[in-house]
C-alpha cells in the first residue's frame, strides 16, 4: 500500500488530508489546540478517569483512552452477527453456522492514513505501553484486539466481554480506584 501524505498550503491557508479533503488551516489549528487542552484536562483531573471502550478505537479514540488512568475495553458486540443465509425448513439443506462475532480493535492508524504522529501523542503512547510497543504500534499502524491490547501491548487494563457489559465493568473499576 502506498502511503499518502498530508499537505499544508500556506498561501491558501488550507490543510489537505490524505483523503483529499481541504480544511481551513485555522480550523485545523483550533482542532489541535482543543485536543491538547483536553489532554491537559484529563491528565490533570483530580480523581481517576476510567475509559469504557465499547467499540473500535482507532487513532483519536485510542489517544483519548490513553489519557485516562484506567481503560476497560469490550472484546466484542453483544449482538450476534446475522447470517444472510436462512434455514429452509423441511428442505433437508444444512444452514452454515453463524459467523463468529467481530472483535473490537484499538490502535494508532495515523501512519497508515498518512499523518505524522505529533511528538506529544507518541510520548503519551510511549508512557502508556513502553518504547518498544509504542514503536511497533506507531510504525505498523497496529489495530489490536482487546486480548492483544491487554496482554501483548499493555494498551488497556481490563477486558469486558461485550459492549453491553463494559460500562458496568468500568464503573466497578472506578469504585475500586476511588476506594483505594
Amino acid at each position: 500500500d502506498a502511503v499518502e501524505g498530508t499537505s499544508a498550503d500556506s498561501k491558501a491557508q488550507r490543510f489537505t488530508t490524505p483523503d483529499g479533503k481541504r480544511v481551513p488551516y485555522a480550523s485545523f489549528v483550533q482542532y489541535w489546540g482543543t485536543l491538547q487542552h483536553l489532554q491537559f484536562t484529563l491528565l490533570g483531573f483530580p480523581v481517576p478517569v476510567v475509559a469504557a471502550i465499547s467499540g473500535d478505537a482507532p487513532a483519536g479514540g485510542c489517544l483519548l483512552s490513553m489519557l485516562c488512568d484506567y481503560r476497560v475495553m469490550a472484546a466484542r458486540s453483544a449482538k450476534a452477527p446475522s447470517s444472510k443465509l436462512q434455514s429452509l425448513e423441511g428442505s433437508g439443506k444444512v444452514t452454515p453456522p453463524a459467523k463468529p462475532p467481530r472483535l473490537f480493535k484499538i490502535g494508532m492508524t495515523s501512519v497508515r492514513a498518512g499523518f505524522a504522529v505529533p511528538p506529544w501523542i507518541a510520548a503519551t503512547l510511549k508512557y502508556t505501553v513502553g518504547a518498544k510497543n509504542a514503536e511497533e504500534i506507531l510504525t505498523q499502524s497496529i489495530m489490536a484486539t482487546a486480548d492483544e491490547a491487554k496482554n501483548k501491548y499493555g494498551l488497556i487494563d481490563q477486558i469486558s466481554e461485550t459492549d453491553e457489559t463494559v460500562l458496568m465493568d468500568a464503573l466497578s473499576a472506578m469504585e475500586y480506584l476511588l476506594a483505594n
